[in-house]
C-alpha cells in the first residue's frame, strides 16, 4: 500500500534526492492516493523546488494526475497559473499538461477560451507548450474550426520549438480537422522544413495519419525522401513511421525495399527504429522470408537495443504466423517461438522494455489454451506481471482495463477446443496486444536503479568522445576574453576528461556534462532556448551513448548561436552614496516609417522629455533613465548644461546607421555611449543591400558615483542580460521600444530572483511597461498596491508598473549596499533595512 504521509514528509525535505522520490511516487500511484487533494497541492508546491529537476519533474507528472483530482475547476486554474512561471520548463510543462487535462474538464468552452488565448501568447514556452496542448485536446474542443486556424497559425510560426511541437500536435488532431486537405498541405510543408527538430516532428506525425491523407502518393514520395535524410534523428522517424504507415502505402514493394535498407543504416537508431518497425509491418510485408531473416541478423546487432527489438519483433511476426498456422500443433509451436522471442528481448532489456506486457500476457494466453487444468494461479500470476507492466502509463487504467478484459475472455478461452475458434481468438489478442504495447512504449519510462542503467549504459566510442572533445574545444575558443570564459575552459577540461571504458565513470561524467550544456543553455537568446531545452529534456531517460549524442549537438548548436558580447569597464568616479534615487520615464511617442527611424513630432517629444527631467530634478533624482529612440543628438549639450548633477540615460538616437544611448553628465572623461547589440525585428535587413542597424558587440560597464551599471537596449535585454547574472552590477537600465512586456519582465524578475540587483525598464507610453524591479519582502506588496505601482495578483519582484497610454515617471529610492530581501540590523534587531523605497508615480502634465 502507498504511504501517502510519506511521501507528503518527502515533499519537503531538504534532501533533493528524496523531493525527487516523492514526485515520482506522486506521479506513478497518484490515482490510488487516499487523499488527492493534499497530493495535488504537494505537486503544485514541487512545481516551485529550488532544484531544477525537480520542478520539472513535477511539472510534468501535473498531465498525469489531472484526471483523479476532485475539484477539476481549481485545479485547472492552478496549471493556468503555472502558465506564467518564472521557470520555462515549469511553463511549458504546465501548458503541455494542459492538453492532458482538457478532457477531464467540465467547462469545455471556458477551458477552450484559455487554451486559445495561451495559443497566442508571446512567450515561447508557453507557445509551444499551447501547441502540444493542442493536439492532445484537440478532439474535445468544442470549436474545431477556430481549433483548425490556431493550430495552422502554429505551424506557421517563425519559432522552430513551436513549429516542432505544432507538427506533433497535427499527427494527433489530423482525424478531427475539419479540412484535411489543408491539413495535408501544412504537414506536407513541415515535412520540408530547413530544421531538422520541425521535421522530426513532421515525420513521426505522418507516421501515425498517413491513413488519413487524402493524398497518399504524394505522402508516400515524401516518406520514402524522409527515409534518405541527412539527418540521424529524421531517419529514425522515418523508420517507426515506415512500420507505422506500411500498410497503407501504395507501393509496398518499394516501401520494404526502403525498409530493408534502413535495416542495414550506420546508425544504431535507425536499425533500432527499423527493427521494431519490421514487428509492426511483417505481416504486410511482400518479401516476409527476407523480412524474417533481417529480423534474425537484427538479433546479432552489436547495439543491444536493437537485438531487443528484433527479438519483440520476432514475436509478434511469430503471434502472426500463429494466426495463419493449418494445425494444432503448428498453431502451438509458433505460440511457443513467440513466447521465446518476447523472453528474450525481456532478457536482454535493462532499460526500456517492449516486450514488458506482451511477455506475460501470451504466456497467460497460451497456458490457459494448452494446459487447461490446474494453471489457474500461473494465469493470474501472468496476468498480474502484464497489469504491473501498464504501471506509469497516462493510459494506465485504460491498459489494466484491457487486462482484466483479457483475464475474462481467457477465461473463457479454456472452455474452447476448435481449432479456428483459438485462430480466431488470437487474432483479436494480438490486435489489442499490439496495441497496449504501443501504449507503454509511449508510457514515462520507469527510472530503474543506477547501477542498471549504467549496466545498460552503451559504450561512449572513441568517435563520439572525440566528437564532443572538438565541439567542447570550439566553444571554450569562443568564449575567450569574454564573460564566459572561465564557463568554456570548465567545459573543455571536462570534455577532455571524459572516460571511455568504466561505464559508471561514463554515466557520472555524462551527468556532469549534461549539467555544463544547461549552464550554455542559458545564454542563448530567448528564441533559441527552446529548441535546446527540448533536446535536454529527456537526457536523464537516455543511455550513455545517446547523452553523448545529444550533448555534441548541443555545443554543435551552442556554437552557431550564442552572442557573447565583449564588456569593458569604464570607470568614471568612485560610488560616493549609498542610496541613489532614480527615476524612470514613459512618454508616449511613435516613430518615422523610414530607416534611420526618430521620433515623430519632434518639439512635443523634447517637450516631455525636458518634463521628465524637470520634475526629476525637483524631486532629487540622482539617474534618470528615458525610452528607446526618443532622443535627438543636438538636445545632449543643453541636457548636459541644464542638469549637472543628474546622470541621464538619454533613450537612443540613429547615428551613422547605429542604434545608441548617451550617458549624459558632466566629466572630464570621454564617456562613450553604448551601441545597441541586437536587432529589434523593424531593425533587421529584409532585402539586400538594404540599410538597416549596424550591431555593436561591446558593453559598457559604467561605475558612477551613483553605482555600477550597464545600459541593455530593448532586445538586448532579452538575449544578453543573463551574462550579468552573479556579478556585481548594481544596475541593469532597459531603454526600449517594445510591445513584448510580459517576456521582458519574466526575464527581469527572473535575473532579480537570482542575483540581488535592480532591472528599470523605460518604455514608450504606446506600449506600456515601464517598470522597476528588486527584491522586496512581499509583506510590503500590499502597499504597492493600494497605491496603484502593482496588481493583486502579481506576486514577482516587479515593484512598479506605468500602463500602456499613461505618461508617467516612477522614482525610488535604490539600496546600493543592502541589494536582497530586507534583514534586521545586528546593532538594532527591531530596524529593517529595505532594498527599495520612497516608490511613487508622478504625472508628467
Amino acid at each position: 500500500m502507498v504511504d501517502q504521509a510519506e511521501i507528503h514528509r518527502k515533499t519537503v525535505s531538504l534532501e533533493t534526492g528524496e523531493r525527487q522520490w516523492a514526485v515520482e511516487q506522486l506521479r506513478s500511484n497518484f490515482a490510488d492516493l487516499p487523499d488527492k487533494e493534499e497530493a495535488w497541492k504537494d505537486l503544485i508546491q514541487l512545481t516551485q523546488d529550488k532544484d531544477i529537476e525537480v520542478r520539472w519533474s513535477a511539472a510534468d507528472a501535473l498531465g498525469f494526475a489531472f484526471q483523479h483530482v476532485p475539484d477539476k475547476k481549481a485545479a485547472w486554474e492552478d496549471l493556468i497559473q503555472l502558465t506564467q512561471d518564472k521557470d520555462i520548463e515549469v511553463r511549458w510543462s504546465a501548458t503541455d499538461a494542459l492538453g492532458f487535462a482538457f478532457q477531464h474538464v467540465p467547462d469545455k468552452k471556458a477551458a477552450w477560451r484559455d487554451l486559445h488565448r495561451l495559443i497566442q501568447d508571446e512567450d515561447l514556452g508557453v507557445r509551444s507548450g499551447a501547441a502540444g496542448a493542442l493536439g492532445s485536446a484537440f478532439q474535445h474542443v468544442p470549436d474545431k474550426k477556430a481549433a483548425w486556424r490556431d493550430l495552422h497559425r502554429l505551424i506557421q510560426d517563425e519559432d522552430l520549438g513551436v513549429r516542432s511541437e505544432a507538427a506533433g500536435a497535427l499527427g494527433s488532431a489530423f482525424q478531427h480537422v475539419p479540412d484535411k486537405k489543408a491539413a495535408w498541405r501544412d504537414l506536407h510543408q513541415l515535412i520540408q522544413d530547413e530544421d531538422w527538430a520541425v521535421r522530426e516532428s513532421a515525420t513521426d506525425a505522418l507516421g501515425s495519419v498517413f491513413q488519413h491523407v487524402p493524398d497518399k502518393e504524394e505522402a508516400w514520395r515524401d516518406l520514402h525522401r524522409l527515409t534518405q535524410d541527412k539527418n540521424n534523428y529524421v531517419r529514425r522517424r522515418a523508420a517507426g513511421a515506415l512500420g507505422s504507415a506500411f500498410q497503407h502505402v501504395p507501393d509496398k514493394e518499394a516501401a520494404w525495399k526502403d525498409l530493408h535498407k534502413l535495416t542495414q543504416d550506420k546508425d544504431s537508431g535507425v536499425r533500432r527504429r527499423a527493427a521494431g518497425a519490421l514487428g509492426s509491418a511483417f505481416q504486410h510485408v511482400p518479401d516476409k522470408e527476407a523480412a524474417w531473416k533481417d529480423l534474425h541478423k537484427l538479433t546479432q546487432d552489436k547495439n543491444r537495443i536493437v537485438q531487443v527489438n528484433a527479438n519483440h519483433s520476432l514475436g509478434k511476426a511469430s503471434i502472426f504466423k500463429a494466426t495463419k498456422a493449418q494445425s494444432d500443433f503448428e498453431f502451438m509451436k509458433e505460440m511457443e517461438n513467440a513466447i521465446e522471442f518476447f523472453e528474450r528481448s525481456s532478457n536482454e532489456a535493462k532499460y526500456f522494455n517492449p516486450s514488458k506486457f506482451c511477455l506475460p500476457f501470451y504466456r497467460s494466453f497460451y497456458t490457459v489454451i494448452f494446459k487447461k487444468e490446474g494453471a489457474e494461479d500461473e494465469i493470474q500470476r501472468y496476468l498480474t506481471d502484464a497489469k504491473d507492466a501498464t504501471k506509469g502509463s497516462k493510459n494506465k487504467e485504460t491498459l489494466i482495463k484491457a487486462v482484466e478484459n483479457l483475464a475474462n475472455a481467457l477465461s473463457e478461452a479454456r472452455k474452447v477446443t476448435d481449432f479456428d475458434a483459438m485462430k480466431s481468438n488470437l487474432k483479436a489478442y494480438r490486435q489489442y496486444c499490439d496495441s497496449a504495447a504501443d501504449l507503454i512504449n509511449d508510457v514515462s519510462k520507469e527510472a530503474p536503479g543506477a547501477a542498471q542503467v549504467l549496466q545498460h549504459g552503451l559504450p561512449i566510442i572513441d568517435e563520439q568522445k572525440k566528437e564532443i572533445k572538438e565541439k567542447a574545444r570550439a566553444v571554450c575558443k569562443q568564449t575567450q576574453d569574454t564573460p564566459l570564459e572561465e564557463l568554456g575552459q570548465d567545459t573543455a577540461r571536462s570534455a577532455h576528461e571524459l572516460p571511455t571504458q568504466d561505464t559508471v565513470a561514463q554515466a557520472i561524467a555524462m551527468d556532469n556534462m549534461a549539467s555544463t550544456a544547461r549552464d550554455w543553455c542559458e545564454y542563448l537568446p530567448t528564441d533559441k532556448k527552446i529548441n535546446a531545452c527540448e533536446q535536454l529534456k529527456n537526457i536523464k531517460n537516455m543511455e550513455n551513448r545517446e547523452k553523448a549524442e545529444t550533448i555534441s549537438k548541443i555545443f554543435d548548436y551552442v556554437q552557431k548561436n550564442i552572442h557573447i558580447p565583449k564588456i569593458q569597464t569604464i570607470k568614471i568616479s568612485e560610488i560616493k552614496q549609498e542610496i541613489v534615487r532614480i527615476a524612470i520615464s514613459q512618454i508616449s511617442f511613435d516613430l518615422t516609417e523610414s530607416f534611420p527611424f526618430t521620433a515623430k513630432n519632434k518639439k512635443e517629444v523634447k517637450r516631455k522629455i525636458f518634463s521628465t527631467l524637470d520634475i526629476s530634478k525637483k524631486n532629487c533624482a540622482n539617474i534618470v533613465c528615458l525610452p528607446e529612440l526618443c532622443l535627438y543628438e543636438e538636445w545632449i549639450n543643453e541636457i548636459k548644461e541644464k542638469y549637472p548633477d543628474m546622470i541621464v540615460i538619454g533613450g537612443s538616437f540613429y547615428k551613422d546607421n547605429k542604434n545608441i544611448c548617451p550617458l549624459i553628465t558632466k566629466s572630464d572623461r570621454n564617456i562613450p555611449y553604448q551601441q545597441k547589440i541586437t536587432p529589434s525585428n523593424f531593425e533587421y535587413p529584409i532585402m539586400e543591400p538594404e540599410e538597416r542597424m549596424i550591431p555593436g558587440d561591446t558593453i559598457y560597464r559604467y561605475e558612477t558615483q551613483f553605482g555600477k551599471f550597464i545600459i541593455l537596449i530593448c532586445r538586448d535585454f532579452d538575449d544578453l542580460a543573463h551574462y550579468f547574472r552573479g556579478t556585481n552590477i548594481d544596475m541593469i537600465f532597459c531603454p526600449a521600444f517594445n510591445p513584448a512586456n510580459k517576456r521582458f519582465q519574466n526575464e527581469a524578475h527572473s535575473h532579480v530572483e537570482r542575483t540581488p540587483s535592480y532591472i528599470l525598464i523605460a518604455n514608450t507610453g504606446l506600449y506600456g511597461g515601464t517598470s522597476i524591479f528588486g527584491q522586496l519582502n512581499n509583506d510590503y506588496f500590499r502597499s504597492l498596491v493600494d497605491g496603484g505601482c502593482k496588481d493583486a495578483k502579481d506576486l514577482t519582484y516587479k515593484l512598479c508598473e506605468v500602463k500602456k497610454g499613461q505618461e508617467e515617471v516612477i522614482i525610488a529610492d535604490f539600496n546600493l549596499k543592502h541589494k536582497n530581501v530586507q534583514r534586521q540590523t545586528p546593532s538594532n534587531p527591531d530596524e529593517e533595512i529595505r532594498s527599495v523605497e520612497k516608490i511613487r508615480k508622478l504625472r508628467l502634465f
